[in-house]
């Protein structure tokens, strides 16, 4: 689990962290009733989510050399933590 020093280990896992608490903020404040558009907190969240994929690459192509059961704990807890974030929002949207 050394992979976790560089920033493109750990970036992808804080970044869907953020967005899942920026779905829970969202739909806490906005709960009543339903709106026509997005808002702001919605688009922050689709570029984060988006932004996630180029960096999680990034990691398996620098890092990617070493042997790769160092890595697949690494890539599985950004993948898990991006489901969670894109379930949050399906679920609380």
């Amino acid at each position: 689990m050394q992979k976790f020093n560089t920033a493109s280990g750990f970036a992808p896992i804080f970044i869907s962290l953020f967005c899942v608490a920026l779905v829970l903020v969202g739909s806490a404040r906005f709960c009543s009733p339903p709106h026509v558009d997005e808002g702001t907190e919605a688009h922050i969240f689709q570029l984060l989510m988006a932004v996630q994929v180029p960096i999680a690459l990034f990691f398996i192509f620098t890092r990617g050399r070493k042997p790769s059961g160092q890595i697949v704990p690494v890539l599985a807890l950004q993948v898990f933590a991006w489901g969670v974030a894109a379930a949050a929002a399906q679920l609380l949207t």
